[in-house]
């Protein structure tokens, strides 16, 4: 293939070898040729992953892979996004495969809104594991929706996507300054950058839509086991903390709804009188608090 001059930029932050062929694969099936992959990966596994990555792309030039210093999923999203000329980005995770047409879907609905500077996807897990251990796949379904401040529909108290499919208009947010690079998986905090990007979205007044036919599957995303699951719980609540403290900077109230809304979770789980949902409750909270008080650790230190 020739030199591409990419309409869209499909980025995909990766830190695992064994499932990021799959993802990659996904997208250079898409039914939209005009695209560049730009696969960054993070970790110790440069070599490993660069090498996979090459051997996959083959003689296709579009997709490339650069290497972040700095790890975690928001700190690849930062440079992808530096990287970018195209006119939109799309963001995938490295344990998801694209529908053929994801991109043009997306593409679709930034066309049909020129004022929509985000678009989110559906994020669907794959059938359950044969296992009787515990299994957790997140996963997201949008409803087909446009928020826009413009005619009166804000954003929901809880933003209605998920990183593992969404795209912007890269000039549209650019003046966003990125991802908090102390949210997300990999990041410090571990979780939460998603959600922090869509109310800086928000703040900024910039509609958004989702759309439940963009479709990515989930294809290695089950959290198999008990130990697993509470390490996916532990990211959730440390980053929700994280979250509620940096929101109080913006908006008190909005911060203390989630402090509510985790201490709902806790209280649900320790009303069921389980030994697994009491430890699950003192875990959520545990990392809930200890996600806001070092962010705002954080704050101080950087004021």
């Amino acid at each position: 293939m020739g030199a591409v001059a990419a309409q869209v930029t499909i980025g995909i932050p990766a830190s695992r070898a064994t499932t990021v062929r799959p993802a990659v694969q996904s997208v250079r099936r898409q039914t939209v040729d005009d695209i560049e992959v730009i696969v960054c990966g993070q970790g110790r596994n440069d070599a490993e992953l660069r090498e996979v990555v090459k051997s996959d792309a083959g003689e296709d030039d579009r997709v490339r892979y650069v290497h972040s210093v700095v790890t975690g999923c928001s700190a690849a999203r930062n440079v992808i996004l530096e990287t970018s000329r195209a006119e939109f980005v799309a963001f995938l995770d490295d344990d998801c495969e694209a529908a053929p047409d994801w991109i043009e879907v997306l593409i679709d609905r930034f066309r049909r809104y020129p004022q929509v500077g985000l678009v989110g996807g559906a994020v669907v897990a794959p059938p359950r594991p044969k296992t009787l251990r515990p299994a957790r796949c997140p996963n997201w379904m949008p409803e087909e929706v446009l928020y826009d401040p413009e005619i009166g529909f804000e954003l929901p108290a809880m933003v209605p996507f998920i990183g593992a499919n969404f795209a912007v208009r890269r000039l549209q947010v650019s003046a966003l300054g990125g991802f908090d690079e102390l949210l997300g998986a990999g990041g410090p905090f571990r979780g939460a950058e998603d959600s922090d990007y869509g109310f800086r979205v928000n703040d900024a007044e910039i509609a958004f839509a989702t759309t439940p036919d963009a479709v990515v599957h989930h294809t290695y995303g089950y959290r198999v086991g008990f130990r697993s699951r509470l390490r996916s719980l532990a990211a959730y609540a440390m980053g929700s903390g994280a979250l509620a403290r940096k929101r109080a900077l913006v908006d008190v109230e909005e911060s203390d709804r989630w402090y509510a809304s985790m201490q709902q979770l806790c209280l649900r789980d320790w009303s069921m009188l389980r030994p697994d949902r009491l430890v699950i409750a003192r875990l959520r909270w545990h990392y809930f608090l200890k996600g806001f008080e070092g962010y705002g650790l954080h704050i101080e230190g950087a004021s």
